[in-house]
């Protein structure tokens, strides 16, 4: 690709109306003129970064093939493009440090994501960070001639930190699921200890209802006590009995009530004094366990 750059052209002009040259002066003047032009052309293209350069007006002056291969967008399809007319841009937090730019301030941008179909053309979208530079003419006004855009590819990084941050929230989704699925189980499994319980203590002579089952006198007593929350070594020493008698009593109790464990013990102890009368007469009821 042929980069003209039309600020050095206009230097070119400046130096002529400057100086009276001869034509064989002018003929070596714009000789030193074309190799530096050729010269910087070459720096530009084989320079790493995006390079994009506007003159005061915001016309497009060039840009370098890096640029181009960066958004797969020839230099010739957005000839008539005006930085300062592009009003998208300006709704976009990267256009506070380019204006600052064309008032002769140089900033930073910050990751900004960009597609050619926002101008209208084909080409391949990406994210980009970089610098935005003023450009002065080297003269003791120091003219303003326009901004020149670095761009740094940073796609990839951007796309890897988009992809953690999708795979942290679905951690989080799955811990948080997982935690309700384990307080979901805990409901439904204290919910069918108290179902189990509630079967029990239903009164005796309703129709098609069974009577809660005999309890044994050392069985209700050591019932009460572990239903307390005393533990089967408090239990024995309170009652007089062996620790292996108190065990003895805990699995029949289980095994009659239909229950597991100490809490479903509680939760038995409390329905049934609750919701069967005198809990002293399950221990007089000649009645076997279902």
């Amino acid at each position: 690709m042929d980069v003209t750059i039309n600020i050095l052209s206009a230097g070119t002009t400046h130096l002529k109306d400057q100086f009276k040259f001869d034509a064989e002066q002018a003929e070596q003047a714009e000789k030193a003129l074309e190799t530096l032009e050729s010269n910087l052309i070459h720096t530009l293209d084989a320079h790493r970064l995006g390079i994009i350069i506007f003159d005061r007006r915001g016309d497009l002056v060039s840009c370098n093939r890096q640029w181009e291969r960066l958004y797969e967008l020839k230099y010739e399809a957005i000839l008539d493009y005006n930085i300062l007319e592009d009003t998208n841009l300006q709704r976009k937090r990267i256009w506070q440090p380019i204006k600052n730019a064309f008032s002769g301030t140089a900033g930073f941008m910050e990751e900004n994501y960009f597609s050619p179909e926002e101008w209208g053309k084909k080409g391949r979208p990406r994210w980009t960070e970089g610098n935005v530079l003023p450009l002065f003419e080297k003269s003791a006004n120091d003219n303003f001639l326009g901004a020149a855009i670095f761009l740094q590819d940073v796609t990839e990084r951007r796309m890897t930190a988009l992809e953690i941050e999708s795979l942290r929230k679905l951690l989080t989704e799955v811990s948080s699921r997982q935690e309700g699925i384990c307080r979901r189980l805990a409901d439904l499994h204290e919910m069918a200890q108290q179902q189990s319980v509630a079967n029990l203590c239903l009164r005796a002579g309703e129709p098609g209802r069974e009577r809660p089952p005999f309890i044994p006198r050392r069985e209700r007593e050591v019932f009460e006590k572990l239903a307390a929350g005393f533990t089967v070594k408090e239990a024995a020493h309170q009652l007089g009995l062996g620790i292996k008698s108190v065990y003895t009593y805990r699995s029949r109790l289980l095994k009659r009530l239909d229950i597991n464990g100490d809490v479903g013990l509680a939760l038995a102890w409390r329905e049934l004094q609750d919701r069967s009368g005198d809990f002293e007469s399950l221990t007089e009821m000649k009645i076997h366990s279902r």
